[in-house]
């Protein structure tokens, strides 16, 4: 398995939304590093799994929606408690959607809000959630073996119909009572 990454860091605000939050209750900032990690098995024509300008656009993005920014008042934070778990998996969940699922597997964003303290969410790209979610599977799996089979096809996956309007994101396979 083939891993790339980039790193950012970028500073912004919340509060806990949950009883007994404390200080962390009250508007307050830190100076976030995001970490991203792709993963994949094959490598393009040029040796790249993908290419790293293309990564740190991504990632320059990502970091432009939250910085300078209080998390409670984006949508995607609507009912949630703005911890680091979530904030993670926001932010992982929306890159794993935006990677080319062609070469790209799994993505892991880190997200460390000190020196010390840090939170991780893991999880499959476009091509893998689609699996979940297509009713016609082998046509997807047949896709993924055409792909790998150095065909250099860009697999085109749609996105599938189950999502949480509320924040637009895609359910894992542990809340939609799948298999991960």
């Amino acid at each position: 398995m083939y891993r790339i990454g980039v790193i950012r860091q970028f500073v912004a605000w919340h509060f806990l939304t949950v009883p007994g939050a404390g200080s962390e209750g009250v508007r307050h900032s830190h100076h976030y590093r995001l970490e991203l990690t792709l993963y994949g098995q094959t490598l393009d024509r040029s040796g790249y799994l993908e290419d790293l300008d293309a990564v740190r656009e991504l990632v320059d993005e990502a970091v432009a929606r939250y910085a300078d920014t209080t998390l409670n008042d984006a949508p995607e934070f609507a009912g949630l408690n703005p911890s680091l778990e979530h904030f993670a998996r926001v932010i992982g969940d929306r890159l794993a959607r935006t990677v080319d699922p062609v070469r790209i597997e799994r993505v892991r964003v880190t997200l460390w809000e000190d020196e010390n303290t840090w939170a991780s969410w893991e999880g499959p790209t476009a091509r893998a959630r689609a699996a979940w979610y297509d009713a016609d599977k082998a046509d997807v799996a047949a896709s993924v073996r055409a792909d790998r089979s150095g065909g250099g096809r860009r697999l085109a996956v749609p996105r599938p119909a189950a999502t949480d309007q509320a924040d637009d994101r895609i359910q894992t396979p542990a809340e939609s009572g799948g298999e991960a």
